[in-house]
């Protein structure tokens, strides 16, 4: 993986940086497609155009973009993203989800030690993935 990139970053061929960047801009948008169908879906616009939408876009776009450039390391703030919401979704929302899901039809009290240890070591994660991510930022 490494490879392609660091390739890529570091290759004297200004052709090469050149079509990367386009590929990145041209990317950069698609990307934020889901969010932006999840976004609109919850909007209610009495005239839905085709320019609100547009504008929608542009400004989520540009807010996105101004996060990176403000942020003078952007490792940083995708490991206390990460730190944040990869152990919330991985580990604790699971595990919640198998508690009220079988808690009617009987939850074994080794399955909920077993799922409350889950849930406990998934949080210390998020904390401590947290912590050191805000130290380090």
């Amino acid at each position: 993986m490494c490879f392609w990139s660091c390739s890529f970053l570091h290759s004297p061929n200004i052709y090469v940086k050149l079509f990367y960047a386009v590929a990145i801009c041209i990317s950069y948008l698609i990307q934020l497609y889901v969010a932006m169908d999840v976004l609109e879906a919850n909007l209610s616009f009495v005239n839905r155009s085709a320019w609100i939408t547009f504008a929608i876009r542009a400004v989520l776009g540009c807010m996105t973009a101004g996060v990176a450039v403000s942020v003078p390391n952007l490792g940083v703030l995708i490991s206390l993203v990460g730190a944040m919401s990869s152990s919330f979704v991985a580990m604790i929302i699971p595990a919640l989800i198998h508690i009220t899901t079988f808690w009617y039809y009987g939850l074994g009290r080794l399955s909920l030690i077993k799922d409350v240890a889950i849930i406990t070591f998934g949080l210390t994660g998020m904390v401590l993935g947290t912590y050191t991510s805000v130290v380090q930022l």
